[in-house]
């Protein structure tokens, strides 16, 4: 597997974007209710070709709310936990 996790503080989850045996792959775990990640594939939309990435940079951004991906180039995504929504952005 070659993903990357960032945690959201104020929510209190963890993502984990990248690929996974050369399949896209975005999980979340609850920090306050331990079990199983939640498959976010289904729930993600936008420009999602961040969540094939090999190894990509991931991190929580606490001024926007949102995590901030990259996997080269000068294009960074933001992933809006509040919708799951990605945006490539230059």
């Amino acid at each position: 597997m070659h993903a990357t996790a960032a945690i959201d503080p104020k929510r209190r989850f963890l993502v984990l974007i990248g690929s996974g045996a050369g399949a896209a792959q975005a999980l979340r775990w609850d920090l306050d209710r331990p079990g199983p990640a939640t498959d976010l594939r289904s729930v993600t939309s936008g420009d999602k070709e961040i969540e094939r990435a090999y190894g990509p940079g991931f991190d929580f951004h606490p001024a926007s709310g949102t995590f901030v991906a990259w996997s080269g180039g000068t294009d960074v995504h933001v992933l809006d936990p509040t919708d799951w929504r990605w945006t490539r952005r230059a």
